[in-house]
């Protein structure tokens, strides 16, 4: 009878890794493909499967997924800039289309990044928790914001800092507001006593 500590099956099983790892350097371009085709046939039951996995132990799920990319940042760094170099115009193009369907997410993401390079307090949050907070009503010119209009209409939505973070202003949920587009771009960086922006 073997067991789990019998050195006979300790061999056997480094014979078979290293036979597996050979295997799989004469293949890999094949094996690769065969990935490939399964993934994209079985792309809405292998999506299940994770989402089964991670509601069962998302702890677990998190813990591993950061593990992974601690261990391999540096390969996979190199990784994104090998395929940047071979698809640079297909990257671009998927960028360019992921900033104008997440356009909030996009300010969202320059607003916490000036408000680091400013060295000011930031909380991360989507404009449109404001938006509906103040009820879709302008703080500056005490009108309503049509929540239809899209950018670059002069009165879309847009999300404005009560003290400027030019003047020390925070991005937390208590400093921003709703605004219209032309109201926040004729305040700029007034403070709020000096407005005087509605007509």
């Amino acid at each position: 009878m073997i067991t789990l500590d019998d050195p006979k099956l300790n061999e056997k099983l480094i014979r078979i890794k290293a036979y597996n790892q050979q295997y799989y350097q004469k293949n890999k371009e094949w094996l690769n493909d065969v990935s490939k085709q399964y993934n994209r046939l079985n792309k809405k039951k292998i999506n299940e499967k994770r989402r089964a996995e991670y509601a069962a132990d998302g702890e677990k799920q998190r813990l591993r997924a950061k593990n992974y990319l601690v261990k391999n940042r540096e390969k996979r760094r190199e990784y994104a800039k090998q395929y940047y170099v071979l698809n640079s115009e297909k990257v671009l193009e998927h960028n360019k289309q992921y900033h104008k369907n997440h356009r909030e997410l996009r300010r969202s993401y320059e607003h916490n990044r000036k408000a680091v390079k400013f060295g000011i307090d930031s909380e991360r949050f989507h404009d449109i928790e404001i938006f509906k907070r103040d009820n879709w009503v302008c703080g500056i010119c005490g009108e309503r914001v049509d929540r239809n209009l899209v950018h670059p209409h002069p009165y879309s939505k847009n999300l404005d800092h009560i003290i400027p973070i030019s003047k020390g202003g925070s991005h937390t949920r208590m400093n921003t507001q709703c605004s219209h587009r032309v109201c926040n771009i004729k305040k700029y960086n007034k403070m709020p006593i000096t407005q005087g922006v509605a007509s």
